[in-house]
């Protein structure tokens, strides 16, 4: 995409506030990225972060059809698998998160319960 908008990686860089090499080993897959990073990336590109994922070989051999696309294309096809395992892990998380904040609240009233039980039984004494 960066290329296809006719941007160096330098530039690329700067819009989503790193280095030159930092951003250069996004682009050839040496990297590991959190969503706060795909978010900036689709950000810089004005698109969606669903939209960033759904960025395919079709699309870019409709613009530029040579090696070093095909590369490219390649990384990021590898980026983006191991970018949507991150949000399907994130997403279980966030689930398992919400699960267990139900269950705190569950615990929260059997306490209220119990000290308003104990409150009566001390009241019959």
């Amino acid at each position: 995409m960066r290329t296809l908008k006719g941007w160096s990686r330098e530039e690329m860089a700067g819009r989503i506030g790193l280095s030159a090499n930092g951003y250069a080993k996004i682009e050839r897959g040496e990297t590991n990225l959190q969503v706060l990073r795909l978010e900036k990336i689709a950000e810089a590109f004005e698109i969606e972060l669903k939209d960033l994922f759904n960025f395919n070989e079709s699309m870019v051999f409709n613009n530029h059809n040579d090696n070093h696309q095909n590369s490219y294309v390649s990384n990021q096809n590898n980026y983006i698998d191991s970018a949507k395992d991150l949000i399907k892990e994130l997403e279980s998380s966030r689930q398992l998160i919400e699960q267990q904040s139900k269950e705190i609240e569950y615990l929260k009233q059997q306490i209220s319960d119990l000290r308003e039980m104990n409150e009566i039984l001390k009241q019959k004494d």
